[in-house]
């Protein structure tokens, strides 16, 4: 299938000879991704939005490339060490930029905390499900300042049945 190929493409890019240069243009979003890599961040909240940015304790990833997403999604979802995960998308967003992201996301195992603000795209949390329902460590999920009709509430009641945690 697609999917599993576009996973066999991330897989490969945890190899060390595979440039994140190569990867983004970012300086920022290609910190994050180093860190990631290594398994080693110094970090513990990662939001994604716009621009990307450090912040303190965090990195704020730019949401302009797909297979930059991919690839984070991908080391986040090895990465025992960000506990905390905000969306703050821009209501432009196509969410076929952030599905690479959310599919490789659902291996995550650490992350404690999710934040969504001020948009949710509409096929937003049938798209995380797979993420809520394998992982057991999400214990809260903040939604604010957003703007959503029934298909979101009804989408976001059927991720949260396949939640364990939550």
């Amino acid at each position: 299938s697609s999917s599993s190929a576009a996973a066999e493409d991330y897989a490969a890019l945890m190899r060390d000879d595979i440039s994140i240069s190569d990867i983004t243009s970012d300086e920022r979003n290609a910190e994050a991704l180093r860190q990631l890599k290594d398994d080693g961040p110094k970090f513990a909240k990662l939001w994604l939005q716009r621009i990307s940015r450090v912040r303190d304790l965090g990195y704020v990833f730019g949401v302009n490339d797909s297979r930059a997403l991919g690839v984070l999604g991908c080391f986040l979802g090895r990465s025992a060490n960000v506990k905390d995960l905000q969306f703050a998308l821009p209501p432009d967003l196509n969410i076929g930029i952030i599905e690479p992201f959310l599919l490789e996301l659902r291996n995550n195992r650490s992350i404690r905390t999710l934040r969504l603000k001020n948009y949710v795209p509409r096929d937003f949390f049938r798209r995380l499900t797979p993420f809520i329902a394998n992982n057991t460590c999400v214990v809260k999920m903040d939604v604010y300042n957003c703007d959503m009709d029934e298909e979101h509430f009804r989408s976001l009641s059927l991720a949260l049945r396949e939640s364990r945690s939550l």
